[in-house]
């Protein structure tokens, strides 16, 4: 049954668990130095492939941080976020960066940006926004509509498939956890320090890319990151543990490209290019 707005149960449950936490989303982030890695690699793709004067949809931007990295390059961006809250701190520091026609935001679930009336030069999303939607099928066709041919689709995704995970917690015998994404059906996580809880989806690359081969080709994809997960304990373990940190980083920005063990990852991203049209 939809709620009031026209959004379901489950999508409003998922904006008010975001909403609770945006307050604390930044400071949080910030002390996140395996979060942080994977920000810089998300980065570093979206610079690759999107350039000066292009125009771009993010879709789950929270409070806007990539979206003005990108505006600071001449990259015109539309953020969109399923929380009301995140939005207000995007737009905030958009002003504050004298950004805002150059970055504009606006509050809207994934699940219904076949209400936007513009095509793109490219659409990105990145760390797991896609887990949280209910038919990927229906997104694939929705986005499809949204970008110009030859446009670039660019995704981080939560793999099904996390050789960190799998070993970091059966090492503490955590064996439930670590194999927690094996199973097929949705995963129900709870949203720490909140009442709210929400269904996450998980793929591999292979079965992510199945929904979008009739319109996109794949160019290429890696594990982010995959000798790390970005759990708390593991954060604060690499906090203190600096060298350490940058030396397995190293190693894994090698292997993470490479044929199997970039299927491996605690999440993948991927890179996807429309298609000419047929």
């Amino acid at each position: 049954m939809a709620s009031e707005n026209g959004d379901s149960p489950a999508i409003k449950e998922l904006s008010h668990s975001w909403d609770f936490l945006s307050n604390e989303y930044d400071d949080y982030n910030e002390s996140r130095i395996v979060f942080s890695y994977m920000r810089n690699v998300s980065l570093s793709y979206l610079k690759k492939f999107y350039s000066k004067g292009m125009s771009i949809l993010e879709l789950g931007c929270g409070t806007g941080d990539e979206a003005i990295h990108l505006a600071k390059c001449g990259i015109k961006v539309f953020g969109t976020d399923i929380s009301n809250e995140m939005i207000k701190k995007s737009i905030k520091k958009a002003e504050i960066e004298n950004l805002i026609e150059s970055c504009r935001f606006e509050c809207l679930p994934i699940e219904r940006i076949s209400s936007i009336n513009e095509v793109f030069d490219g659409v990105y999303s990145s760390f797991g926004g896609l887990n949280c939607i209910k038919s990927l099928e229906s997104f694939a066709q929705d986005i499809e509509q949204l970008i110009k041919t030859g446009g670039y689709l660019i995704i981080s995704v939560m793999n099904r498939v996390s050789i960190a995970e799998n070993i970091l917690y059966s090492m503490i015998l955590k064996f439930k956890t670590a194999f927690r994404r094996i199973n097929k059906k949705p995963l129900i996580i709870k949203v720490a320090g909140t009442p709210f809880s929400f269904e996450c989806r998980y793929y591999t690359p292979k079965k992510f890319f199945s929904y979008f081969g009739k319109n996109f080709e794949l160019i290429e994809y890696r594990a982010l990151p995959l000798f790390l997960i970005p759990a708390k304990p593991v954060e604060l373990f690499f906090f203190k543990h600096s060298q350490l940190f940058n030396f397995i980083i190293k190693l894994d920005n090698f292997f993470s490209k490479l044929p199997f063990f970039k299927s491996l990852g605690d999440h993948f991203l991927i890179i996807l290019k429309k298609k000419l049209n047929n």
